[in-house]
């Protein structure tokens, strides 16, 4: 069994909420079964209600041309899959 944990020196904070570049994110694959139909129908409802937050959505998967359809709706930001390398500095933009 391998061992899994959080490598804490790697992902942790760096920018304050103030500087940070997106309010909401979906960071995973992007397929029904990880909920992408219902973040994009929860994004639409805050829109509805006059939010306007910043939208990252980062992942790949057979509903990437779905995530697409909503990239300028949303003003959002649509990335195909990050490299693990990556994710502390885009966890630190959200």
């Amino acid at each position: 069994m391998a061992l899994r944990y959080i490598d804490t020196e790697k992902f942790k904070v760096n920018k304050l909420v103030e500087e940070r570049e997106y309010d909401i994110e979906f960071i995973g694959r992007f397929e029904l079964e990880k909920g992408l139909p219902e973040f994009i129908a929860a994004i639409l409802m805050l829109r509805a209600k006059g939010y306007n937050h910043r939208v990252l959505m980062a992942g790949g998967g057979s509903l990437f041309s779905l995530a697409k359809k909503y990239e300028s709706k949303f003003n959002a930001t649509i990335l195909s899959q990050v490299p693990h390398s990556q994710m502390s500095e885009l966890y630190n933009n959200i």
